[in-house]
């Protein structure tokens, strides 16, 4: 599946329960979901096979949905900060919309801090799941499908791609990387109260409705 180009990517700082903070490209979340609908469009209806359509016929489309559905749920598994940081090998610029009850300032710092830590978290896992793709290698001789080697090969990449890409943002080097530009949103300011809380009332819904005048339709899927 190929990689979308893009020179300029959105990047919405938001703030989690237990001081933690999430990195979320709705462009990116679109792609996702845009994917999603089209392998849905693309299934065969119930009682296709009937219509006199060979298998033969009918296996390649239908071996490549599979595939397709297989990357997307591996995409979706890795969640939406290591979808951002992946996409942050290729953007010349980037801007980071972050509560406006955030200081810009604070919301630099919290910004890096946050890429920091995901950077040293994939490069841990690069370098357990690396050191695990001999070993699932081995598996192929057991019969039946081996399902750990895929896996595992797609989870090393990923974990490369996301540092790789967390390391372009800090600067790493620092002629590779994008310009920043840090733009406050008060629509997003509530979210900064609802971190603080244990239990909400309708917190799904406030989400949503947070979410609809943020512009992320998908916020109430990440926090």
């Amino acid at each position: 599946m190929a990689e979308t180009e893009r020179t300029t990517l959105t990047i919405y700082l938001l703030p989690a329960r237990g001081g933690r903070y999430l990195l979320v490209s709705p462009e990116l979340e679109e792609e996702l979901a845009a994917q999603a609908e089209a392998d849905r469009e693309e299934a065969p209806a119930p009682g296709a096979r009937a219509t006199g359509e060979s298998e033969a016929e009918e296996s390649p489309s239908g071996a490549k949905r599979t595939l397709r559905r297989a990357v997307r749920w591996l995409k979706a598994r890795g969640g939406a900060t290591e979808r951002v940081l992946k996409e942050l090998r290729l953007p010349e610029t980037i801007e980071v919309i972050h509560p406006a009850g955030l200081p810009a300032h604070r919301a630099r710092r919290i910004f890096r801090r946050s890429i920091e830590d995901s950077v040293r978290r994939h490069r841990r896992w690069l370098v357990v799941d690396g050191a695990l793709l001999p070993v699932s290698v081995l598996l192929s001789i057991v019969p039946g499908p081996n399902v750990l080697l895929p896996y595992l090969a797609w989870r090393t990449l990923a974990h490369w791609r996301s540092q790789r890409g967390g390391s372009r943002a800090l600067g790493k080097p620092r002629e590779t990387a994008p310009d920043a530009a840090f733009v406050a949103e008060a629509a997003l300011d509530p979210l900064l109260d609802l971190a603080q809380r244990r239990f909400v009332l309708h917190r799904k819904r406030r989400l949503r409705e947070i979410g609809q005048r943020a512009g992320i339709p998908t916020l109430d899927r990440h926090l």
